[in-house]
């Protein structure tokens, strides 16, 4: 699942995800993303900074909600890496992509969280 609320990032992130041949859900803000997740989302890449319900509520939502199994978060934001405490021991969230985004190197980030890394 993609969650953010830029418009044009969520495509250009679910084409690149589609043509490696990965389901993808698109959605626009976190509280679209709380009606939509289940346990059958393997991964969210969401946004930190949105509108409404920013990227730090989603995550402890998510906590909440308890699914199992439970998605696992990479974070995506312009902030610096620095401003973007992920503890390594976090089994919810498993990372951090700065944006602007490599498209490789995004992909291997995604492939290592979901254990699929050749």
């Amino acid at each position: 699942m993609i969650v953010d609320d830029n418009e044009t990032i969520v495509e250009l992130l679910g084409d690149i995800l589609s043509v490696e041949g990965f389901e993808v859900e698109e959605v626009l803000s976190g509280n679209e993303c709380l009606e939509k997740v289940n346990g059958s989302i393997d991964l969210i890449l969401l946004d930190i900074t949105m509108p409404g319900m920013d990227g730090w509520v989603v995550v402890e939502k998510l906590r909440e909600m308890d699914l199992d199994p439970g998605p696992r978060v990479i974070l995506l934001s312009a902030l610096q890496e620095s401003e973007v405490p992920v503890d390594p021991d976090d089994p919810l969230v498993r990372g951090y992509i700065k944006k602007p985004f490599k498209p490789e190197l995004m992909l291997k980030r995604i492939r290592k969280v979901l254990g699929t890394a050749s």
